[in-house]
Formats: C-alpha cells, sequence, structure tokens
C-alpha cells in the first residue's frame, strides 16, 4: 500500500490489518509479511452496493473496526455504517447513502453526515465519531443510535459533561480495555 491513501487500521486476530482505501473505495488487508491483498469492495467503483464483498461496493471507507465475532464495521463517507459478517458479506449497517444529516433513533433509520472513526467496545457498543457533526455516536446492542458527546449543532473545543462538551471536526478516536472512549 505504498504511496495510498490509507483510512482506519484494525488488527484482525490472525495479525493482519485491515484498513480502509478511500482513494479506490476498496478495505485492503495487510498480511503480516507486508503483502496486500483486496478484502472488500471493487477497486475505483465507488458506491453503495451490499452484497459479497468481492462485488460490494463503497463510497469512501474511512474507518474499519472489528468486533469481538470477527465481523468488521466499515465508517463510510457516503454517511453509512457498513458491515461485513463473517461469513463475507456486506450490509449497510445504519444510515443512508448520501443523506448526510444527523437522526438519532433506531439504527435502520438513523443518519450520519461524515462517519470518520469508528470504534467498538468490549460490551457490544459501537462509537461513530461523526466528524463533521462535531459528535462523538452510540450504537448499543439493542441497534440505538444516540449523541454520546459533543452537538451537531455547536462546533468548538469545550471540556466538561459528555453533552455539554465541544468538538470542532474530530478525527480521531479510541476505546481503552475499560471501556473508555477517548476523542
Amino acid at each position: 500500500a505504498s504511496g495510498s491513501e490509507i483510512s482506519g487500521l484494525a488488527i484482525e486476530s490472525s495479525g493482519s490489518a485491515l484498513v480502509g482505501r478511500p482513494d479506490i473505495s476498496v478495505i485492503e488487508r495487510i498480511l503480516p509479511n507486508g503483502s496486500t491483498e483486496l478484502f472488500a469492495g471493487v477497486p475505483n467503483q465507488p458506491g453503495s452496493t451490499d452484497g459479497p464483498r468481492a462485488t460490494a461496493q463503497f463510497g469512501t471507507p474511512l474507518s474499519v473496526a472489528i468486533d469481538p465475532t470477527g465481523g468488521v464495521y466499515v465508517g463510510d463517507g457516503n454517511g453509512t455504517i457498513r458491515f461485513i459478517s463473517t461469513a463475507g458479506n456486506v450490509s449497510t449497517f445504519s444510515g443512508f447513502d448520501g443523506d448526510f444529516t444527523v437522526v438519532d433513533g433506531p439504527r435502520l433509520s438513523a443518519r450520519f453526515v461524515y462517519p470518520h472513526e469508528i470504534a467498538v467496545d468490549g460490551l457490544g457498543n459501537i462509537y461513530v465519531l461523526d466528524s463533521a457533526s462535531h459528535a462523538v455516536r452510540k450504537i448499543d446492542p439493542a441497534g440505538t443510535v444516540s449523541i454520546l458527546a459533543g452537538s451537531h449543532v455547536d462546533a468548538g473545543h469545550v471540556d466538561g459533561p459528555a453533552m455539554g462538551a465541544r468538538f470542532n471536526a474530530p478525527t480521531a478516536l479510541a476505546i481503552d480495555a475499560s471501556n473508555n472512549v477517548y476523542v
């Protein structure tokens, strides 16, 4: 992947790494020996088509996260969260391609602006750094999307309680072993 645009990084149990390649609209696997292989998507054919990972399309895969079962979540810059099952099927988990608004609620009707980073904690929660909406969003195990911290209305640099805190286009997200969220 030398000279390539790489976004996001998730380590598989095998020691391989999955990375987003927004420049060519795919997810690549970097093997422990340093070689790369296509993991999901069709190179240079952006879209939002679900299906087998070899024919599914991604718009701008910005981040990847692996859940405890080996499923892969992809934050796609087209406003969606995609899921790649261990069987190799890609589906739109949440959001809607091209509907760049902030809507909380059930994951199938929720909307995201620009899901720049994604992480999964040990409790089954999925965290989405919706960078352009200046907020950290949470998808709980029941599938409910809500704002965890920040505000999609007000950008800024304010410390304090989660809903009073303000971010300005944050770009990095991490979860520690105690399930604390860092932005």
